[in-house]
């Protein structure tokens, strides 16, 4: 057996274990039914929900948001790491103004970006972008700053200019850095992305959970619904770690 296959029955058995423990808490009464219903009934209701259009369509909502939100996280967290990394000057320039605003949680952003854009995708996506940042920023500042110099002196030898030295040298050593730091901010863009939906109701599976904590739905529904959520955050992370391997093959993801 492999150790990939390995750590996958290990994390399966212990899920399986986690699972029929709390089963057994619930149905002798240790925990009330009323704060944590079955297990097994939460599961029933999150494979109900996967066939449910309007649960579907809230999935779809804040997958957007995120992806957009992602999107611009990484392509502000790589230019201006690669700026600071780079640039020293710059980076004492940028230290007191990210330190003041790093701290900052971008839920309690919403009620400014609701203001500002509605309802609508910016509002969800730029408090995803604002959270996912600061991983591909300073893992993207921490490649460029470690690149060898002698690797830059080469290319200059070769006569490479600094467009050809970026693309042909900077780039690839950072690329790694990077996408480890996008990886850690797709979880990241994920649980905001469906907590500043909470403050949203109607969008996106934030707002429906929110609708169904309100009495719609059954507290069996409103944690299937979050299972489902989980499980989506764990296909897309496995989703990523297989893409590392796949373009960082020489090293372990």
């Amino acid at each position: 057996m492999s150790e990939r296959a390995g750590r996958l029955l290990r994390g399966s058995v212990g899920t399986v274990l986690f699972i029929g423990v709390l089963e057994a808490l619930v149905r002798t009464g240790v925990i009330a039914g009323s704060a944590l219903p079955a297990p097994t009934k939460v599961l029933g209701e999150a494979v109900s929900l996967l066939v449910e259009p309007d649960f579907l369509a809230a999935i779809a909502v804040t997958l957007g948001a995120w992806l957009v939100g992602l999107a611009i996280a990484v392509a502000v967290g790589v230019a201006l790491g690669a700026l600071i990394g780079g640039s020293p000057r710059f980076e004492r320039l940028m230290r007191v103004p990210i330190e003041l605003v790093r701290p900052l949680p971008a839920v309690a952003l919403a009620p400014l970006l609701l203001g500002v854009y509605g309802r609508g995708l910016w509002s969800r996506a730029l408090a995803v972008a604002f959270a996912a940042v600061w991983p591909i920023l300073f893992n993207t500042s921490y490649a460029v700053g470690t690149i060898d110099s002698t690797r830059i002196d080469t290319a200059r030898s070769f006569g490479l200019t600094p467009l050809q030295i970026w693309l042909r040298v900077r780039l690839p050593a950072l690329a790694p850095f990077a996408f480890t730091g996008l990886r850690l901010a797709a979880a990241i863009g994920l649980i905001v992305a469906v907590s500043v939906e909470f403050l949203l109701p109607g969008s996106g599976v934030g707002g429906y959970v929110a609708e169904l904590s309100t009495g719609i739905g059954t507290l069996a529904t409103v944690y299937g619904a979050v299972v489902v959520v989980g499980v989506v955050g764990v296909v897309l992370n496995a989703a990523l770690v297989a893409a590392d391997r796949r373009l960082f093959p020489w090293r372990t993801a």
